[in-house]
């Protein structure tokens, strides 16, 4: 009885916090667009960081799958990962094209064009931001997790893939519904006192949206918090899962 009680518990707080981060992330994301079409400075800037990030991403996949495939005890994890590998490889395209449109948003050719034409180039820059903001989020909850609850395996509190994978995938979500409803009402071309008077209406109109993905993200990590990915060894000729040690 007092697990189930400290199991609802915990799910609930997870989801409290979920919807609170993901209303911040869908703001910063709206804010984030707004500026980075308005100021070359900022689009620069944002230009910049996507395309770090984005080559960050994808030669770590790489190298990591190329170090899979090097190892032959390992060739099964690599089929099971497949899927994963070029999920990363995709995510980190985006922010790269992310950053190019971060730059061409400026042009000419760009604001000459009808603003129904630019939502699906805002909403890719809107994907990378709130990718970006995903990724930060997942490392500072880890390092606030562990700096309170310092444990002998030293994970985090988002650590495998059942929870990675789902989290960035809500993000990507996310990203594209807010980029949509900021291009298709045309937000970037108000001045930004009109800009201030419709954030209001656009949170209203995407809060359902930022609840939904907020139950979502806190039920994935909470649900999955004691996954572990498995671990394959080589036992004549047949991979099979190699037993983890519990915790104690």
């Amino acid at each position: 009885m007092v697990c189930n009680i400290y199991s609802l518990l915990t799910h609930f707080f997870s989801i409290i916090i979920c919807i609170n981060l993901t209303f911040w992330i869908a703001l910063l994301d709206i804010c984030t667009l707004y500026f980075i079409y308005k100021d070359a400075i900022y689009g620069l800037y944002f230009a910049f960081f996507f395309l770090i990030i984005g080559i960050f991403i994808i030669s770590k996949s790489y190298r990591n799958y190329v170090t899979k495939l090097q190892n032959v005890d390992f060739i099964q994890v690599e089929k099971l990962d497949k899927f994963d590998f070029y999920y990363m490889i995709i995510l980190g395209c985006i922010l790269l094209i992310s950053g190019i449109f971060s730059i061409l948003v400026h042009t000419h050719f760009f604001i000459s064009l009808n603003y129904k034409i630019r939502v699906p180039f805002l909403s890719l820059i809107c994907i990378g931001v709130t990718f970006a903001l995903v990724i930060a989020c997942i490392d500072i909850s880890n390092v606030i997790y562990l700096s309170i609850n310092k444990t002998e395996s030293m994970k985090g509190l988002i650590n495998n893939k059942k929870q990675i994978i789902p989290l960035m995938t809500y993000g990507v979500i996310l990203g594209l519904i807010v980029g949509i409803v900021f291009s298709v009402l045309n937000l970037e071309d108000m001045r930004i006192n009109k800009f201030s008077d419709q954030l209001i209406n656009l949170q209203n109109i995407l809060l359902p949206i930022i609840i939904i993905i907020g139950i979502l993200a806190g039920l994935t990590i909470t649900v999955f918090a004691d996954y572990r990915d498995e671990i394959y060894e080589n036992k004549d000729g047949e991979f099979t899962p190699l037993k983890q040690e519990e915790e104690v």
